[in-house]
């Protein structure tokens, strides 16, 4: 370990920091980021968006990405690149995915040549929060079917601490030859691509075809419909405003007047069975 970062420091040393260099660097990266996005089939568009809030970040500060850290990030959104929280939102997502391309391919090239450590600059306190919602209905137990009918088929050990809840069934044949006790994880992509073609199968009504954020405004609005509170959907799907969640209930129809009373009975029905156990 000890003679291992002793090269380590030596080639940090000998690392140029020529700023041509670097940012020539950078444009060859930028471009075989655009690259790799348009072999994923990502429009000209979609890319052009991935990379201008990179472009506008480093532009700014007159530097390149593996320059830049959390507090540029921080005053470039609070200052001249504030935006609508939906767009900074949108922006520092792209930025995210940009350096884990740049981390993924050229982290130790980058080391090698110019001294520096590949890093995002989106940390938790700056960058995009969790989304979630709870099942539907039927969502249970059509999960524990899978779980006890379907999980087990895969060649890895579901009962692995670590193991993946949805595993992929393509892995590459050196990996499957070693019979690996984990099986890489499905991406978000996979799922949006598997949603796409069921829906445009099996979907008669008006509504053609599904992605993963409208599977988020339908659990909204059945809840809502079946007499959630709007304080409630609110907390549910974590959003900071209510103007917000209202949008995700455009095509609700329940009466928002009667949700509140029925969901005010339930509550008295609750205190009042609670109440009659504890006699």
């Amino acid at each position: 370990m000890p003679l291992a970062d002793v090269f380590t420091l030596h080639g940090r040393r000998s690392a140029s920091s020529d700023p041509a260099d670097e940012r020539a660097f950078f444009l060859d990266v930028l471009a075989e980021y655009q690259w790799a996005r348009d072999a994923a089939g990502l429009m000209p568009g979609t890319i052009d968006k991935l990379v201008k809030p990179v472009i506008e970040l480093c532009d700014h500060y007159a530097t390149v990405p593996w320059r830049i850290e959390p507090k540029h990030l921080d005053r470039y959104f609070a200052g001249v690149g504030k935006r609508a929280r939906s767009t900074v939102r949108a922006k520092i997502t792209n930025i995210d995915g940009f350096y884990a391309f740049l981390e993924q391919r050229y982290a130790g090239e980058i080391s090698r040549l110019f001294g520096a450590a590949v890093e995002s600059p989106v940390d938790p306190f700056n960058g995009p929060r969790q989304r979630e919602a709870f099942l539907f209905q039927q969502g249970r137990e059509l999960l524990w079917w899978y779980v006890e009918e379907v999980r087990g088929m895969f060649r890895d050990d579901p009962e692995h601490p670590l193991a993946p809840l949805f595993p992929s069934e393509r892995m590459p044949g050196a990996v499957a030859a070693l019979n690996m006790p984990i099986s890489p994880a499905l991406v978000p992509a996979t799922f949006r691509r598997a949603l796409k073609a069921a829906s445009r199968l099996h979907l008669p009504g008006p509504v053609a075809e599904l992605y993963p954020h409208l599977l988020r405004h339908a659990c909204a609005t059945h809840n809502y419909e079946r007499g959630m509170t709007l304080w409630e959907v609110q907390r549910l799907l974590g959003h900071e405003w209510t103007t917000t969640t209202v949008r995700y209930l455009a095509t609700a129809q329940a009466d928002p007047e009667q949700a509140c009373r029925e969901a005010a009975g339930r509550a008295v029905r609750r205190l009042v069975s609670d109440a009659g156990s504890l006699r």
